[in-house]
C-alpha cells in the first residue's frame, strides 16, 4: 500500500521517489497520504511492471512483491539495470 514509499519520502526529503503499482487503490492511498503528510517528492504511477518503462535514471530500485509473479526474471533484471545510474 505504499508504506515504503511514504517512509522513504519522509526520511529522505531531498530524494525523488517514484512508486509503481498495478492497483489504483494503492496509488490513490499514496497520493492521499503524501498530501496529508505534506510530501511533495513522490510520483505514484499506476501501471503493471511489465508495462512500465522509464527513460529516467535511478540511484536505487526496490521491488516488493512484483518479481515473484514474473516468469522471466533475467529480462526484468536487465530492464532494472538499464534504469540504474
Amino acid at each position: 500500500w505504499g508504506s515504503l514509499t511514504l517512509t522513504l519520502a519522509e526520511r529522505f526529503p531531498n530524494a525523488r521517489i517514484t512508486a509503481v503499482s498495478y492497483a489504483q487503490q494503492h496509488v490513490d492511498y499514496i497520493n492521499a497520504e503524501s498530501v496529508s503528510r505534506g510530501l511533495s517528492n513522490i510520483n505514484a504511477i499506476r501501471t503493471g511492471i511489465r508495462k512500465f518503462y522509464s527513460e529516467g535514471q535511478y540511484d536505487r530500485i526496490f521491488s516488493i512483491d512484483a518479481l515473484v509473479h514474473q516468469s522471466n526474471l533475467e529480462k526484468f533484471f536487465e530492464r532494472f539495470a538499464s534504469w540504474l545510474k
